[in-house]
């Protein structure tokens, strides 16, 4: 595995979250990789609080509607008067003003089970399932989940594209890429 000189911050799985993680040294293939406009299909298993809503469900695989984070939105351009106006709004509201919202991509939900588990002197429901999604935005599936109130226990990617877990059994284990894998990565999207 060649990453000697890797100097990239740029996290593409979320902090609480784990599973396959490409590693790269290669900045034009990391955009292509990563970019929500490639549409690269990323898998996850998610473990949900309580029963299935499936309506909820339902909502999520049509596409529902997040807000943007401040730091991917687009600069807003306003007029003098329009900056005047507003500056006689409060704080509260300007931020709320400021959120945008965007609609996710449909998303493909497959339930896997609903299960018991004990916590101390309690049982909770929970229930398991994989979402597949084409975009890949920041803490996408946290806030898919929230926007449904369906709080998330945990989340694992499963697979990105065509490289899955496969011949990976412990955490913080990894496996080099087959130069046909390398090849269908590229191959795709561009």
């Amino acid at each position: 595995m060649q990453l000697a000189g890797v100097k990239s911050k740029r996290r593409r799985l979320d902090r609480n979250t784990s599973g396959v993680l490409l590693l790269t040294n290669d900045y034009a293939w990391v955009n292509k990789l990563t970019h929500p406009k490639y549409q690269r299909i990323r898998t996850y298993r998610v473990h949900i609080e309580g029963p299935v809503k499936m309506n909820a469900l339902k909502e999520l695989a049509r596409g529902i509607y997040l807000e943007e984070d401040e730091k991917t939105q687009p600069k807003k351009i306003y007029n003098y008067k329009e900056s005047r106006e507003k500056s006689n709004i409060d704080d509260k509201k300007k931020k709320k003003m400021s959120k945008m919202k965007k609609k996710t991509n449909p998303a493909f939900i497959e339930i896997l089970r609903e299960e018991k588990i004990k916590i101390k002197e309690d049982t909770k429901k929970i229930t398991v399932l994989n979402i597949s999604i084409k975009e890949g935005r920041n803490r996408q599936i946290r806030k898919m989940f929230q926007q449904i109130n369906q709080p998330v226990i945990k989340i694992k990617r499963t697979s990105f594209e065509n490289i899955t877990l496969k011949n990976i059994y412990f955490p913080k284990q990894y496996r080099e890429l087959n130069q046909k894998e390398v090849n269908d990565l590229k191959l795709r999207n561009f």
